[in-house]
């Protein structure tokens, strides 16, 4: 399989401009393993082709849709998190129909072979409806792709009711294709109301989701996730050490779609 890809400079909040990240390991400091070898593919540009290999996967990150309480934040300020009429938040009809514009964003000649989703309410939505139509492959050959539930992907944890995932055997009913033997417990083990997950806790649950996700057998991956979550994979995916470089700049958008080859022996 060719891919079109064009280097990018996450450093400067993954804006185009043809800069090729550092092949090499860690921009400066210690920071996790991963440095910054992946790339983002991005159509548009034509700079190289290379041969997907064995060491190496497609991964397409995904945002939820709007829910309920980014509206009620948009409309009455951050206060709103706090609010528990948003527990484990819904999408919107916004978000609902974000998640349908975002089907036509992921690039079609590289359709996921897995769909790995966070449990929350909106990801386990965005995940249905982004690929409600993943039942043939480019050349229309049928085939069926997995859900697959994985707690590592939910938003930082703790204190916001938004972020706290409904018991499992009340999810279940309503994604009855989706696999969530990967969760054992039914209430939610990790949301607490008195702490809320630190940046340093959350890079270590993304450094973990990454070994999880590099060892996939798939060649092709899709991740739907949260805003929060993602800036967490993404800092350990450029080699950046909270202490001394702060997270990385890469932001996610409600239903923002970023695709990269990620090699896996890094």
């Amino acid at each position: 399989t060719l891919l079109r890809i064009s280097w990018m400079d996450t450093r400067n909040g993954g804006g185009r401009g043809g800069v090729r990240l550092a092949e090499g390991g860690r921009r400066g400091g210690e920071g996790p393993a991963y440095g910054s070898r992946f790339v983002f593919i991005d159509e548009a540009f034509d700079t190289t082709q290379q041969t997907i290999k064995q060491t190496q996967k497609v991964v397409h990150f995904i945002r939820h849709g709007e829910a309920t309480h980014n509206e009620a934040k948009n409309k009455f300020g951050l206060r709103e998190y706090n609010n528990p009429k948003w527990l484990d938040a819904q999408l919107t009809e916004k978000g609902e129909q974000q998640a349908e514009n975002a089907r036509n964003k992921v690039p079609s000649q590289y359709p996921p072979q897995v769909v790995l989703v966070s449990p929350l309410v909106r990801a386990l939505k965005t995940a249905a409806i982004v690929f409600a139509n993943l039942d043939v492959d480019s050349s229309n050959t049928p085939y069926t792709c997995p859900f697959v539930a994985v707690e590592d992907i939910r938003e930082h944890f703790g204190v916001q009711p938004c972020d706290k995932r409904r018991d499992l055997h009340d999810i279940q009913p309503e994604f009855p294709t989706v696999d969530f033997s990967l969760i054992t417990s039914d209430p939610d083990p990790y949301w607490q109301a008195e702490h809320r997950e630190t940046r340093q806790e959350a890079v270590e649950r993304a450094e973990r989701f990454l070994t999880m996700l590099k060892s996939r057998p798939e060649t092709c991956i899709a991740v739907v996730s949260h805003s929060a979550i993602l800036k967490s994979i993404f800092t350990v995916l450029e080699g950046l050490d909270l202490a001394k470089q702060g997270e990385s700049t890469i932001y996610f958008v409600n239903c923002q779609v970023r695709t990269i080859l990620l090699s896996t022996t890094e």
